[in-house]
């Protein structure tokens, strides 16, 4: 997730956290809630905000760079398309600097073009989505450790039990935080998404995201929802001052955006999909996906778990994902 924007809002979708080894905390705290119409254009900066992390959505990882790599495997990865603005990814000699912490992978890292394109707006049906992804450039990353999946809420309760620590989602806001809200409206929750009863207009969010006072981790639909046979499931309603939290426990720390998009990709150039081009490959459901038409009713008549879902080239089921990682000073989990 970006290390720009902290956004006091969490959202239900995906949250998740990908804390790295050094647990840098360079950001302020995240913009949580939607408090009253006087407040409206805040609110909408902080919804954009909660958006933009959904895209980058949750696992952890672990960098650990290695001393010397060498610069470039042989051979590249992936042939781009002579058309694309994508040109071939250029890995790292693929050489582990000793045995797999547990639970991750190792990306060789390398260098590989980052960015988007229009031609994937249609993910989304509203154009201008990739704006901020333009121009396709090159970029160098150095090896390192990544979990192979996003963090659970098992995981992340370990941490609450540990530290007594308490999310964005769950704390009260106050009155000098928002000076403009009622007082009934300075009630701890957070944004839960909310299919609507027909086909709208994707031009408003509002649409489909509503405030639920006393949404957080341990309740990600509000009060009446509970972790229960969801201790395996992505860790959600965290935002990314609570992910800092967690990586800096963990010994870990968020990658960067580079880091990210370089694991998600696994040495192929300009895919739209971590597995193809292609949202159902012969049919077969890849990840967690909306499957109906958005913002109404998903009909769920399949899914993919945490554990079964298709893996990138690197191995790390990141592709939908935030990641954290490891430097190499610090000890082997």
């Amino acid at each position: 997730m970006r290390q720009g924007q902290n956004h006091r809002k969490t959202s239900q979708a995906s949250n998740s956290m990908n804390p790295t080894t050094d647990g840098r905390t360079t950001d302020k705290r995240t913009a949580r809630r939607t408090l009253s119409a006087r407040s409206r254009s805040r609110t909408r900066w902080i919804i954009g905000g909660t958006l933009i992390a959904i895209a980058m959505a949750a696992t952890f990882a672990i960098i650990y760079h290695s001393k010397a790599p060498e610069r470039f495997a042989e051979k590249p990865a992936e042939k781009a398309p002579s058309s694309s603005p994508f040109a071939l990814t250029l890995l790292n000699k693929p050489q582990p600097p000793g045995s797999a912490p547990e639970g991750m992978v190792w990306i060789p890292g390398g260098e590989f073009s980052m960015g988007s394109t229009a031609e994937t707006e249609s993910l989304c049906g509203q154009p201008g989505v990739t704006r901020d992804a333009l121009p396709v450039h090159r970029v160098y990353v150095a090896g390192f450790w990544m979990d192979a999946t996003e963090v659970t809420n098992e995981q992340f309760e370990k941490f609450a039990k540990a530290t007594g620590y308490i999310t964005i989602a769950e704390r009260t806001p106050t009155k000098e935080e928002f000076p403009t809200a009622p007082p009934e409206n300075l009630v701890a929750g957070s944004t839960v998404f909310t299919p609507t009863a027909g086909p709208v207009p994707l031009d408003n969010f509002y649409q489909w995201w509503r405030y639920e006072k006393g949404a957080n981790w341990r309740h990600p639909e509000g009060p009446s929802s509970n972790l229960e046979g969801r201790e395996k499931f992505p860790v959600v309603q965290v935002a990314y001052e609570d992910a800092l939290a967690y990586a800096k426990w963990a010994g870990k720390r968020l990658p960067t955006e580079a880091e990210f998009e370089f694991a998600a990709r696994g040495g192929k150039a300009g895919l739209v999909y971590p597995w193809g081009n292609e949202l159902h490959p012969a049919g077969k459901f890849m990840a967690n996906t909306f499957q109906g038409r958005f913002p109404r009713n998903s009909r769920r008549t399949a899914s993919a778990s945490m554990t079964s879902a298709a893996t990138s080239g690197n191995g790390a089921r990141t592709g939908i994902g935030p990641i954290t990682t490891r430097n190499s000073q610090a000890p082997a989990a």
